[in-house]
């Protein structure tokens, strides 16, 4: 195993993006101060979405409108909103979860590849409406949500 140790400096940005319901969401990245490199081999992760538009099939009412992003290994990428700004149907659509009834448009790629409808089968997210136990640590948090997937 290969531990390499090297100083970041702090970046962070935000971008707005407006849906066609004119509420915003915005996107925050930032490096760590100091980030490890550990070659344990594991393939790091670059998601990539690009003009991604989201519509009811019933009604055609947008839910995104020409939504781009990227979340690089070693980052990490903040989802900010007002409530119905889009930011679960967002990660729905990267993850490729809960799309009954709505029509998408728009890429998303892992590694510069397109995903596949097995993407749901092997990523997950704690969602606003889940149960947290406040004695777990973080770590023993997803490994319960990794066992869950496994069974």
């Amino acid at each position: 195993m290969n531990t390499k140790l090297s100083s970041k400096r702090f970046s962070g940005g935000y971008e707005s993006v407006n849906t066609n319901s004119s509420k915003v969401f915005i996107l925050f990245r930032r490096k760590k101060s100091t980030e490890i490199q550990i070659n344990d081999g594991v393939t790091p992760i670059t998601v990539t979405w690009e003009n991604i538009e989201v519509k009811t099939r019933k009604k055609g009412k947008a839910l995104l409108n020409r939504v781009s992003g990227i979340a690089k290994p070693g980052e990490m990428v903040a989802l900010m909103g007002a409530s119905g700004a889009g930011k679960t149907t967002l990660l729905n659509v990267l993850m490729d979860r809960n799309m009954k009834g709505l029509e998408k448009k728009g890429t998303v790629k892992v590694n510069g590849k397109a995903i596949g409808e097995k993407i749901s089968l092997i990523s997950g997210f704690a969602q606003q409406q889940e149960i947290f136990i406040p004695t777990l640590t973080v770590k023993e948090y997803l490994m319960i949500q990794v066992r869950k997937k496994l069974l």
